[in-house]
């Protein structure tokens, strides 16, 4: 019996302290990087944990070429933690708009619809 294997099913092993978690790869076309909107800014706010590493990871595998990815380390006490009211690792806030706290409800790809689902569900409030 033959199996066939899509291009997004594809995989490989990015480099972290999980070497047996798989993740979509980022190369393969028609793959989690497709996103053809605008570029965001991912901004995560991470410590020393599991979670974050593997959140990172996620995102870097998700995201499209044209959106940066910035990583905070909380035990650096970063101002834009202060900015953000980022009080759980890891924390994620794109474009300045949302802020997810935790590990995402859904897998990080850098998708229009994506993003839609995230400014619903996590808009970053800010107190005044």
């Amino acid at each position: 019996m033959s199996s066939s294997i899509t291009a997004a099913e594809e995989t490989y092993e990015p480099i972290c302290k999980n070497p047996s978690r798989k993740v979509p790869d980022p190369r393969v076309k028609n793959s989690y990087s497709s996103h053809t909107g605008m570029p965001h800014r991912i901004e995560v706010f991470t410590g020393n944990c599991p979670l974050c590493r593997s959140l990172l990871d996620d995102i870097e595998a998700g995201k499209c070429s044209g959106c940066s990815l910035v990583s905070y380390d909380m035990s650096e006490n970063p101002p834009q933690a202060l900015h953000y009211e980022v009080g759980v690792v890891p924390t994620v806030v794109i474009d300045g708009e949302i802020k997810i706290e935790g590990k995402p409800d859904m897998p990080f790809v850098c998708d229009n619809d994506t993003y839609a689902h995230f400014r619903k569900k996590y808009p970053l409030r800010m107190r005044p």
